[in-house]
């Protein structure tokens, strides 16, 4: 297959490698799924982040966490893995458990439902008052 798009090309390629490899197919999930659920994730925390820029303009949206579905730490990212230049399993692996580390926070199971969409319109609320920098006010009033 050599017709088609680059990324079918790309995608066939690296089909064919698997083929030839020594893991076994019915294994092959194990290794592609948690590549796919990583490479979302940090398109997700982008796709946030262009908004929250978008939103907040000059601001720095990193400011604002009730920005973010979740939280993807500093150096975890699917961009900052892809520059690693050796060990990249090693550093593959190393950011996926930060970010769960990151997101199991204490009684993170117990998060109710729509609090980060309460977070985010106080929040835009104090930025149209130009009120949004004030953490204090910004936690006071959400309580």
């Amino acid at each position: 297959m050599t017709n088609g798009s680059p990324l079918k090309s790309a995608l066939w390629e690296a089909a064919n490698h698997l083929r030839g490899s020594a893991v076994d197919r019915t294994d092959w999930k194990g290794y592609i799924l948690p590549l796919l659920f990583f490479k979302r994730i940090s398109d997700v925390w982008d796709e946030e982040t262009a908004e929250a820029a978008e939103t907040f303009r000059e601001d720095d949206p990193s400011h604002f966490p009730e920005v973010h579905r979740f939280t993807v730490p500093e150096g975890c990212q699917w961009q900052d893995v892809r520059e690693i230049p050796t060990n990249v399993g090693a550093a593959l692996h190393r950011a996926m458990q930060e970010i769960v580390r990151a997101v199991r926070f204490d009684s993170w199971q117990a998060t109710h439902p729509g609090e980060r969409e309460v977070k985010l319109a106080l929040r835009k609320t104090l930025f149209k008052y130009k009120l949004h920098q004030d953490n204090e006010l910004f936690e006071r009033s959400y309580e």
